[in-house]
């Protein structure tokens, strides 16, 4: 008799410490203030447009292309304007295509929105915040096209890319298209990032930006980007 009780006195000191166990996690996720609770989003996804900003470059592939975007906020202290920046790490993908030549830009920035309110109100924060931003990183560049000139190289050089005049390179790899070449190069520069927009909500926001970079198989890889983006 005595063993029954104290086996079922066991059993529920067993269930209690279980239940405990296991609602913890529970408790201190609704206790605890989230990164959402504060009003920031840690991780962003974005898609739009990508412009090449130099009219030969366009000419050469096509009018437009795609941009894809992730980043990263941060929680360390902003360099620029602590009570109104947030600093994220990003990556982009930016890819032209056309008339037969190819660029891609995949580029890495460390980057900090700052909210144009005179109001201690950071980017991603709450809704309706206009903001501008400045990046500086990496970019690696790929592409392929046509040899320039109709050796393979402009005149006066042995480099793919040689040349200091991008629109007259461009104008002789249309010529090395006509003999039949094709050259892909790629390489990694540095690169820069300029950027202005506006929060719709706490997590949707719609964003412009000027990536400056390089320039690969003579095509100028620096362009505009239009995106929409999401906070999660």
């Amino acid at each position: 008799m005595n063993t029954g009780r104290r086996s079922r006195r066991s059993y529920q000191r067993t269930t209690i410490n279980a239940t405990a166990i296991l609602a913890a996690p529970v408790v201190m996720n609704i206790s605890a203030p989230t990164h959402a609770d504060e009003g920031g989003r840690p991780v962003t996804a974005e898609v739009g447009l990508s412009y090449l900003a130099n009219g030969a470059s366009r000419r050469s592939t096509s009018d437009s292309g795609f941009h894809l975007g992730l980043g990263l906020e941060l929680k360390t202290k902003p360099l620029l304007a602590p009570n109104r920046s947030t600093p994220s790490l990003n990556f982009h993908f930016d890819r032209v295509d056309g008339r037969g030549n190819t660029i891609n830009n995949v580029g890495f920035m460390y980057t900090e929105k700052i909210a144009l309110s005179k109001e201690e109100r950071k980017p991603g924060h709450s809704p309706g915040v206009w903001y501008f931003g400045l990046g500086v990183g990496l970019s690696y560049l790929d592409g392929t096209g046509p040899a320039p000139g109709s050796g393979g190289t402009p005149s006066g050089g042995s480099n793919p890319t040689g040349g200091s005049n991008p629109n007259e390179q461009i104008a002789q790899s249309h010529r090395g298209r006509a003999a039949g070449g094709t050259v892909s190069e790629s390489k990694l520069v540095g690169g820069a990032r300029v950027l202005l927009g506006v929060d719709l909500t706490s997590r949707m926001y719609v964003e412009g930006a000027y990536n400056i970079t390089g320039s690969v198989v003579v095509i100028r890889a620096s362009s505009f980007n239009l995106s929409v983006g999401y906070r999660f």
